[in-house]
């Protein structure tokens, strides 16, 4: 690498940790800012029905919700309150602050295709306090662990790529709950929240290309990378200027179906990717991740996958904060285990029963959506009213459906994407512990371990191992930007010999490393050093076997360190890894 690119590369590293440290910041503020707005907003009147930014009916519902029972929907517009002209939601909101709970008052609206509706007498009431719990403390407690997670992840593991990946990814995902009851009510933050939504596609699918390592083309060409945030970006501005256009009140609803759009095509890229990469990992540890993660989406995304996608097939589904966002924390604990190494043997006979599920849960929401609204309409068609018998006869048929259609997924599943069966969970654990231990008989297997260990554990920004080979020290590995700033270095030496050199750079947070920290470093050094030496006395035993029988002495270049006996590992030197 040239210095020129070195100097590009670690000017790119520090836009991306400022763009980072930034996102916390906005996200902080709007957290305390949303709080106050909402316990201020929910003791005003509500009319039964909540509005979006342009004043349009979102179609989020409620039970007892007057408005909405007396035909105010989605995608109406409020034109006019209590007989007064409301021009924006600081209109809306400053009228019904001025009524009484118990009042009535007339609602005017607009649909798009011109026609404008009266209703007369819309009784105001309290938001009740389970409404509050489901369509404001639940996203937001949801945003607040999202936000608490990236910063938990940046704090261990924001000077890696996938680290930082995975704290944007939870920050925007914080700003779209935390802020979703502001977008139904006091309408602050929309231009904040549009953005947000079009940057969790884009930063779903930058963490699927880093994670658990790199994709081979965005290793070779690093400016992919800005691609899928380039078109989060362009939907981004998009939004904000539909948001701002009060000539086209419905026009930001296409720009939020195409953000909606993008996020489950980076869902279903992530899906892909992990997948992949559980069967056909680098290396064991990789698969491990994988796998993990794979499990940790599965669960996560499903319900809102099924929710984001239902338009395309023609049957959207109702927006359910408990059934659609609770799931979604399991995803990031998922992946800040596996950035942080959790090593879980046992995994895939729980992917292919979390994949079933959620897969199972998926479809019987979308038919209990569709068949609901289905009996509904045929009982109102047949007696004049709505029936609660819809909903038993609606719950009876799922239930009984549950069970074929579990099974015909669980026979797609095993044959299409071949997940293990219990009986062959040992053969696999077996498998790769014997993987696990050729790894840590080869040099270079086990060096990369070695580094990789050692800057992950220390916070390392970057590190370098290398070995005397030929009689000179060579570099054999590289993590992170090295550019030769050593501030931790230990030899690997083991009985008077030494055998190489461990060298890290700055920690992440620009502290100096301690005393015991260099004391730990040394000494999984040592252990590493006594296996090289190992490694050196068995093939010194095979050698001298071989070179007796062709009597021959051992040759100059095939001596190891210090005088040693030749080195058996066929070690690569320069290799780099990132993660």
């Amino acid at each position: 690498m040239t210095a020129r690119t070195q100097e590009s590369v670690d000017y790119l590293e520090r836009i991306s940790r400022a763009i980072t440290l930034a996102g916390f910041a906005l996200a902080s503020v709007c957290s305390i800012l949303a709080l106050v707005l909402a316990l201020s907003w929910r003791h005003q009147p509500f009319a039964g029905f909540v509005v979006e930014p342009t004043l349009m009916v979102s179609g989020i519902n409620g039970p007892g919700w007057q408005g909405r029972e007396a035909g105010i929907n989605h995608p109406q517009q409020v034109i006019r309150l209590d007989g007064k002209p409301v021009n924006n939601s600081r209109d809306y909101n400053r009228i019904l602050a001025g009524s009484q709970l118990g009042d009535r008052i007339s609602i005017f609206t607009r649909k798009p295709d011109g026609s404008e509706y009266l209703y007369p007498a819309i009784p105001l009431t309290a938001l009740t306090a389970t409404d509050t719990v489901r369509i404001f403390w639940l996203p937001y407690f949801v945003g607040l662990a999202y936000l608490s997670i990236g910063g938990w992840i940046y704090r261990l593991r924001g000077g890696t790529r996938p680290g930082r990946a995975l704290s944007f990814f939870c920050i925007v995902t914080a700003l779209v709950c935390m802020l979703m009851f502001d977008l139904y009510t006091t309408h602050v933050f929309g231009a904040i929240w549009t953005g947000a939504l079009a940057t969790i596609g884009g930063a779903l699918i930058s963490l699927a290309w880093r994670f658990p390592e790199e994709w081979l083309p965005v290793q070779r060409r690093s400016a992919l990378l800005a691609v899928p945030y380039l078109v989060s970006i362009g939907l981004g501005l998009w939004g904000i200027a539909a948001l701002g256009n009060r000539s086209e009140p419905w026009a930001y609803v296409t720009v939020w179906g195409f953000c909606y759009r993008y996020t489950g095509l980076g869902i279903l890229i992530f899906f892909g990717m992990m997948l992949y990469r559980a069967v056909a990992g680098a290396n064991a540890v990789v698969r491990r991740q994988a796998r993990l993660v794979t499990v940790g989406s599965i669960v996560a995304f499903t319900p809102i996958s099924a929710w984001l996608l239902s338009p395309l097939a023609g049957v959207p589904m109702t927006f359910n904060p408990v059934f659609l966002l609770l799931p979604m924390l399991l995803f990031p604990l998922s992946v800040a285990l596996a950035i942080l190494r959790l090593r879980l043997w046992e995994v895939d006979t729980f992917a292919s029963r979390a994949f079933v599920y959620g897969a199972v849960t998926s479809i019987l929401a979308g038919v209990f959506s569709a068949l609901h609204s289905f009996t509904q309409k045929t009982f109102f068609l047949m007696t004049g009213e709505e029936s609660d018998v819809a909903t038993i006869a609606t719950t009876l048929i799922l239930v009984a459906a549950f069970t074929p259609l579990k099974s015909r997924v669980q026979a797609f599943v095993d044959r299409e994407f071949r997940f293990e069966s219990e009986e062959t969970a040992r053969l696999r654990a077996f498998g790769e512990q014997v993987e696990a231990y050729v790894q840590l008989s080869d040099v270079t297997q086990l060096t990369r371990r070695l580094l990789m260990e050692a800057t992950h554990s220390l916070q390392a920004e970057s590190g370098a191992v290398s070995l005397w080979m030929d009689g000179r020290l060579q570099t054999l590995h590289t993590f992170g930007r090295w550019n030769r700033d050593a501030r931790l270095s230990v030899p690997l030496e083991y009985g008077g010999q030494r055998y190489g050199l461990l060298q890290l750079g700055p920690h992440q947070t620009e502290r100096a490393y301690s005393r015991k920290q260099s004391e730990a470093l040394q000494q999984a050094a040592n252990q590493v050093a006594y296996a090289l030496h190992f490694g050196w006395s068995q093939f010194s035993l095979d050698r001298r076997a071989e070179e007796a029988n062709a009597a021959g002495p051992l040759k100059t270049s095939e001596r190891g360190p210090a005088g040693g006996n030749g080195n058996p590992f066929r070690a690569r030197a320069g290799s780099e890894y990132h993660n």
